[in-house]
Order: C-alpha cells, then sequence, then structure tokens
C-alpha cells in the first residue's frame, strides 16, 4: 500500500472523515486545524473544535465554542515512534470520542433549564 506514513496518512484522514460525518445536532461545525511539530520533523499537532449556533437563551444566541487540547502525531515522520500505521488513528478515535463526549456534556449543562430555545430541527 506504499509507507507507513503513507498508510498513517490514509487511516487519520478516514478516522477525521468519519469524525466530521457524526453529529448529535444539525448545525455542528467539526473542524480540525493541522500544524507542523517544530521539536519533531515530519509530525504534526492537531487540534479540532466544535460549535453548535442554534441555542438561544433571553435572545441571546449560546456560545458552545469548545477547543480541544493538542493532539501529537507520532507515525508520520521517517523515523517514526511507532511500527505500526494504525497507531495514530487508534489514538485519535479516542481522543475525538472523548472530546465529543465532552462537547456534548457541556452543551447539555449550558442548555438546562427554562428559557432556551432551539433553531436546530431534530429537536423540535
Amino acid at each position: 500500500m506504499g509507507s507507513l506514513q503513507e498508510q498513517s496518512i490514509v487511516e487519520i484522514q478516514a478516522v477525521i472523515k468519519d469524525w466530521q460525518a457524526e453529529r448529535k445536532f444539525t448545525w455542528e461545525s467539526k473542524k480540525v486545524y493541522a500544524n507542523r511539530n517544530p521539536s519533531m520533523s515530519g509530525e504534526f499537532i492537531l487540534h479540532v473544535s466544535n460549535s453548535v449556533d442554534s441555542f438561544i437563551k433571553d435572545g441571546q444566541l449560546i456560545n458552545t465554542f469548545q477547543l480541544s487540547p493538542y493532539f501529537l502525531t507520532n507515525t508520520l515522520s521517517f523515523e517514526p515512534l511507532s511500527d505500526n500505521p494504525k497507531g495514530d488513528s487508534y489514538r485519535l478515535k479516542e481522543f475525538l470520542k472523548k472530546f465529543d463526549e465532552d462537547f456534548y456534556k457541556s452543551i447539555e449543562e449550558k442548555t438546562s433549564g427554562e428559557g432556551v430555545y432551539t433553531t436546530d430541527p431534530l429537536l423540535w
């Protein structure tokens, strides 16, 4: 299939694509940010964010934006820290699962109580 790095990139991209497709709310805005890791040549620093712009309380949009901690790859350089091309994708999948759990818990806390309305048709 190609080099370890190519296999790793394909695996990471698949995990990100699946994560972005999974939505609990209609207008979720899942984003991924990637920067080269200055201390590890060939590796990347990733972080993700999510927000839902559909909850209103007292006439004001509720801020739901959440940014993840950094995720560091370790299979993309020519001297990877792991020989398993799926190593980063396994870790990233768990990282994104925890991020989503924390995000949805935050949404639940911010939207509980009276006077909260939504423009999300899935919740009508």
